[in-house]
């Protein structure tokens, strides 16, 4: 089985490449802007292969950088449209969950969004969402349990993680959308 994972919600530019038990990742330095490197290095992580032979892509939606989500999140639909590749969009709470080793208690999973917020999220050990993501002032998260905060999410876990789930057969594609938590700072401006 042949799958890409794109995180273009952080501030450089993260990609892996599953091919069978093969695996490649690359992340860009932030030299760039992500959208003028993003597919010279995705045809470089793919190394001859096609993104026809992929079978399914894994894309992060976020939270995280505005224009990076919206980024990553038109390139899949592309794919989607043009390819008919799955598309499988995971916000970046779960990918973070896929990324840690099994927990014994409910846990939280923090997100730094700047200007002393945090993105956060609780999880039970088995990946049930037992709180969705929302937006607090740091000062005024009292967690009641362990969190992780900033984890450096695992594109090999990501994708290992999906494809135990994924049958192509029985794949049916669901909408790709983003998760924004926090209102764009446009919107918040106009108010």
């Amino acid at each position: 089985m042949k799958s890409l994972y794109i995180n273009t919600t952080e501030k450089n530019l993260i990609l892996g490449f599953k091919d069978g038990e093969k695996f490649f990742v690359s992340e860009s330095s932030s030299e760039h802007q992500q959208s003028e490197i993003i597919f010279s290095d995705m045809e470089k992580i793919l190394d001859g292969n096609k993104v026809s032979d992929l079978d399914f892509i894994v894309c992060l939606g976020g939270p995280g950088a505005f224009t990076g989500i919206r980024l990553g999140l038109s390139i899949v639909k592309g794919f989607n449209i043009a390819l008919g590749i799955p598309v499988i969009t995971l916000n970046n709470f779960m990918a973070s969950f896929y990324s840690l080793p099994k927990q014994k208690d409910d846990f939280y999973i923090a997100i730094s969004s700047g200007m002393n917020e945090l993105f956060v999220s609780k999880f039970s050990p088995d990946g049930n969402v037992l709180e969705e993501g929302k937006l607090v002032k740091k000062e005024e998260f009292n967690p009641d349990c362990k969190v992780f905060l900033n984890l450096k999410i695992n594109p090999e876990m990501v994708l290992l993680q999906v494809e135990k789930n994924f049958d192509k057969e029985k794949f049916v594609q669901e909408e790709i959308k983003p998760t924004y938590i926090k209102p764009h700072y446009a919107k918040v401006k106009a108010k």
